[in-house]
């Protein structure tokens, strides 16, 4: 018996969940150890470090797999989607090294030689990433999400175990090993990812039809400029953090930010599983157009229904940063701000793929470009001068226009129909 879209969408969301809760614990353990171990100083130069490369991990993304959703066929295969991703993969860590040395530095704060040696110690993670990221659009695809949890885990494992040696100080005692302990966990899930795929009979030899390429990368172009504005709207604050404000500042907004992060994961699983959905009710039909505006609206709601409490533990546990070292007290301020704005991070999730999903790519860019130009003046307007407190409430208030933005491109998209 076929099961119902909800049971499949809670089902596909749960397993996404319970992955990420340990995935949630692995990242809060690294940012601890290395945290307690290193102050917000040491904190900070693995912000640069992690930020500078995951910049990449999304050019890598490209939005293939959304395009590859969409326009499945014989032609486009997840072979001919694995042989792109790995011509971007490599073009990614290219252009990685080229900026890199264009990077400014100092001997104390910025780019400094210590963090340019770690970032090249880092930059394999970007073709780990892009083969999970890769064999995601299987597990999306056939709503079984349950492999991706399951190499998640292993993954973490992985990693923790790392973790583990570096606190009982094994290892010599340095942010790199923090650095290796996320590689190695990166290395790890793709590996098993790749294994649960190779298990689902999809063949790993990737197919250069240089047609078909041309094609799924031809598609994916709207969205992938829309991922990169998106990108750097969410990174310009670390990067205007780094180049005008202290390393221990960036520290101290990297540990408030990676808190924040954690609860935003809900929204990306869930709408992953929604996902599919939408794409069947993108039709012309009034009624499947009401079937898109509900599906939508109760996604929406779900979320709104999630966020609020999820907003309001991160407000009053802010205040236990301290326990990671009594040096990040200055932390809390920052992610107090920060967990106001979640509500409007929920919702836009849900607005941007109903964007998607009707192939609204321009009004997509719109929306973002809007968001970055927003978020880089408020930004470099105010950072240099009010370092973290600044960071938060931009992010929040850029957050807040880019949801309004997208509402109104969907409501306009209907009212013309």
């Amino acid at each position: 018996m076929k099961a119902s879209p909800k049971k499949l969408v809670l089902t596909n969301t749960i397993h996404q969940i319970i992955g990420k809760i340990v995935g949630s614990l692995t990242v809060g353990l690294v940012s601890f150890i290395i945290g307690h171990l290193f102050g917000p100083s040491g904190y900070g130069d693995f912000t640069k470090i992690a930020t500078y490369v995951s910049f990449y991990f999304l050019f890598a993304d490209f939005g293939l797999n959304a395009v590859y959703l969409q326009k499945r066929s014989a032609k486009i295969t997840w072979q001919v989607l694995l042989a792109t991703r790995i011509l971007l993969i490599s073009l990614c860590i290219a252009i990685a090294l080229l900026f890199l040395t264009l990077l400014p530095s100092s001997e104390t704060n910025g780019y400094t030689l210590f963090v340019k040696l770690g970032i090249i110690l880092f930059l394999p993670s970007i073709i780990s990433q892009s083969l999970i990221t890769t064999a995601n659009a299987v597990f999306q695809e056939t709503l079984s999400y349950i492999y991706a949890t399951a190499a998640n885990i292993v993954g973490s494992l992985a990693t923790l175990a790392v973790l583990v040696l570096l606190y009982i100080q094994v290892f010599p005692t340095s942010v790199y090993t923090g650095i290796i302990a996320v590689l190695i966990g990166s290395v790890v899930t793709a590996l098993v990812s790749l294994l649960f795929i190779f298990r689902r009979r999809y063949s790993l030899i990737p197919t250069f039809h240089w047609n078909a390429i041309a094609l799924l990368t031809r598609g994916s172009v709207p969205l992938a400029l829309t991922l990169l504005v998106n990108l750097v709207y969410f990174r310009i604050d670390s990067i205007i953090l780094t180049l005008t404000r202290t390393t221990e500042e960036v520290g101290l907004y990297g540990l408030a930010y990676k808190i924040f992060e954690l609860p935003l994961v809900f929204p990306t699983f869930f709408m992953n599983a929604v996902y599919p959905f939408l794409l069947t009710s993108v039709k012309e039909e009034r009624t499947e157009q009401k079937y898109f505006l509900r599906l939508i609206f109760r996604a929406s709601m779900v979320l709104l229904l999630i966020a609020i409490p999820s907003g309001i533990a991160l407000w009053v546990l802010a205040p236990f940063v301290v326990y990671v070292r009594s040096d990040f007290s200055g932390s809390i301020a920052a992610l107090r701000i920060l967990s106001l704005s979640l509500p409007f991070f929920f919702l836009s999730s849900s607005t941007m793929w109903g964007l998607i999903s009707l192939r609204l790519n321009r009004e997509l860019l719109t929306t973002y470009t809007c968001g970055l130009l927003l978020n880089l003046t408020l930004n470099l307007a105010f950072i240099p001068r009010y370092g973290i407190i600044a960071a938060a409430i931009s992010t929040g208030v850029t957050e807040g226009v880019v949801l309004a933005l997208s509402v109104y491109f969907l409501w306009k998209n209907f009212q013309n129909k």
